[in-house]
C-alpha cells in the first residue's frame, strides 16, 4: 500500500499539470470548425431529446461534453432552425451561429471544460494499467509520455470525439488483455474481466461508429488464443 502512495501522488500531479495546459486560454479561442457541430449534437440530445443529428457519431461523447452548457445556458429551440427538418447538421449549426453566435460560443467554451477529462482519463488509466502489468517505472514512463504528448494535449482542448474515442479504445484493448491473460487464478475475477470487456466495447460503440472495427479483431484474436 505504501509503495502505491508516491505513484498515486505522481499521477495526480502530472494530471493536474496536463489539465491546466489543456484549459489554458480555452475561453479566448474562437470555435474551430468541428466544435459547433459536436456541441450542437450534444445539446440537441439534452434539450430536444433527439438524436436526429447524431448520424455521424453516436451521442454519448457529445452529450457528456455538452452537459455543462445544457445545464447552465438558456435552452435553444433547434427544431425551429433552418435545416432541422432535413437533419442537415451543418445547416442547423450555421443557422444557430447566425441567430445567436454568442450563445453558440458560450456553449462551446463550457463544453471545452469537459473535453480534457477524456484525455486525462486515458493518461490515468494507461499509467495505472501499465504499472500493474510492467511495474512502477514503466507506469511512470507511460504517465509522462502520454500526459505531455502534443497531439493528446491538442485534442484535449477542443470539443470532438477524438479524445473520448482514444480513451475507449485503450479501455477496450486493456480489458481484452486482462481477459486473455489475467494476473489472477480465475474464479469470480474472470467474470469481472468478462463484464469489464463487454462494458468497454459497449461504451466504445456508442462513442464512435468506427469502434465497430474492434469487434472482428477481438473475435479473431480470441479464436487464435483459444486455438
Amino acid at each position: 500500500m505504501r509503495s502505491s502512495v508516491p505513484f498515486a501522488v505522481a499521477v495526480a500531479v502530472v494530471l493536474a499539470i496536463a489539465g491546466a495546459l489543456m484549459l489554458d486560454g480555452h475561453t479566448l479561442r474562437s470555435p474551430v470548425v468541428d466544435e459547433p457541430l459536436h456541441t450542437l449534437r450534444g445539446l440537441a440530445w439534452w434539450w430536444s431529446g433527439s438524436t436526429n443529428l447524431s448520424y455521424a457519431h453516436p451521442p454519448l461523447a457529445n452529450a457528456l461534453m455538452a452537459a455543462p452548457a445544457a445545464l447552465w445556458l438558456p435552452v435553444e429551440d433547434f427544431t425551429s432552425l433552418n435545416g432541422w427538418s432535413q437533419t442537415d447538421h451543418p445547416a442547423v449549426a450555421e443557422a444557430w451561429a447566425l441567430h445567436d453566435y454568442e450563445h453558440l460560443r458560450r456553449a462551446v467554451v463550457l463544453s471545452r471544460r469537459v473535453a480534457p477529462l477524456f484525455v486525462l482519463g486515458l493518461v490515468g488509466l494507461a499509467a495505472v494499467w501499465t504499472r500493474r502489468r510492467f511495474g512502477t517505472t514503466a507506469g511512470l514512463v507511460a504517465l509522462v509520455m502520454l500526459a505531455f504528448n502534443p497531439s493528446l494535449l491538442a485534442h484535449g482542448q477542443v470539443v470532438t470525439t477524438d479524445g473520448p474515442m482514444a480513451l475507449m479504445a485503450f479501455a477496450v484493448l486493456a480489458a481484452f488483455v486482462e481477459y486473455l491473460h489475467p494476473l489472477h487464478d480465475g474464479g469470480w475475477r474472470h467474470h469481472r474481466d468478462t463484464a469489464l470487456l463487454a462494458l468497454a466495447v459497449g461504451l466504445a460503440l456508442i462513442t464512435k461508429f468506427t469502434a465497430a472495427a474492434f469487434v472482428p479483431g477481438l473475435v479473431l484474436t480470441g479464436l487464435v488464443a483459444c486455438a
